[in-house]
């Protein structure tokens, strides 16, 4: 069965779509930005790094290593095969926005084990089913 990438890509009229319904988002309460920035995140990772949501959900901060020099997002694919992403500067800005915006440091560590997105409330890793709900809200916008 041959691999078809091109359904699963954006035109770039829906990417800008997608764009203006993310920059669009109501920031005037707490959680009206705690969601913003979770879901600007959440896109981040989802299409600059190309990852599956249930990729997004497994993963933690200490996938994000820097190796001479340069940021790498590290992933375990299909068949439990290791793979790692190279982290351009836009997703590095994403990063260091979310992290402080959480009260971290700007940068992960090889030591923080916590998942990506985490529930504000219950502190608990958001599932699959929370992530696809926020695509699909901002795919509804868009």
């Amino acid at each position: 069965m041959r691999y078809k990438v091109w359904e699963r890509m954006l035109e770039v009229d829906e990417w800008e779509a997608v764009e203006k319904a993310l920059t669009d988002m109501p920031a005037n309460t707490l959680p009206e930005i705690d969601n913003k920035m979770r879901t600007q995140f959440l896109f981040a990772l989802l299409y600059l790094l190309g990852l599956r949501i249930h990729e997004v959900a497994l993963s933690s901060w200490n996938a994000f290593r820097k190796h001479q020099g340069s940021w790498w997002f590290f992933i375990k694919g299909k068949g439990g095969k290791v793979g790692h992403i190279p982290v351009n500067d836009q997703l590095l800005a994403y990063i260091k926005t979310y992290r402080v915006h959480l009260g971290l440091s700007p940068l992960p560590t090889l030591e923080e084990s916590r998942h990506l997105l985490v529930s504000k409330k219950l502190k608990k890793p958001l599932k699959v089913r929370q992530l696809y709900s926020l695509v699909k809200a901002v795919g509804m916008r868009a």
